[in-house]
């Protein structure tokens, strides 16, 4: 099951806040404009644990506006999209790639399409769509 995105305001001692969460594991995917967006696991309560500890974080689910610039500016997205070309780079050197693009290499085209689909797998994972282009 995917992780769902929230934001919420940053506060000075959110990261006390989020240190005290004994639930599943989060992952931060930055902040855009003062709020903080946080990858959290299907089914954990992290919302209400946070407006418990302070209602000024207004924590609630990210729209897809919000998805939309943080999939932009995200250094998780980031850092994805960085493992995909490390993983092609080392198997083939650019000149290799722009050859392989020139005659449509089958083994280069289908080890490349995997690299894609498991980084948009990870995105997923995280709470962004599986849409193509994402």
């Amino acid at each position: 099951m995917n992780n769902t995105v929230y934001g919420f305001d940053a506060i000075p001692d959110v990261s006390l806040l989020l240190n005290e969460w004994h639930g599943p594991a989060i992952d931060d995917l930055g902040q855009i404009d003062g709020r903080r967006y946080i990858s959290v696991p299907a089914g954990a309560a992290l919302a209400k644990h946070l407006a418990k500890q302070d209602p000024r974080l207004r924590c609630k689910r990210a729209s897809k506006e919000e998805l939309t610039v943080l999939k932009a500016v995200s250094p998780a997205i980031r850092k994805i999209n960085l493992d995909i070309a490390s993983a092609i780079r080392a198997r083939y050197s650019v000149d290799d790639e722009f050859k392989a693009l020139r005659t449509n290499d089958p083994d280069y085209a289908s080890f490349a399409a995997a690299q894609v689909a498991a980084g948009k797998a990870r995105k997923a994972g995280l709470g962004f769509d599986n849409k193509p282009g994402a």
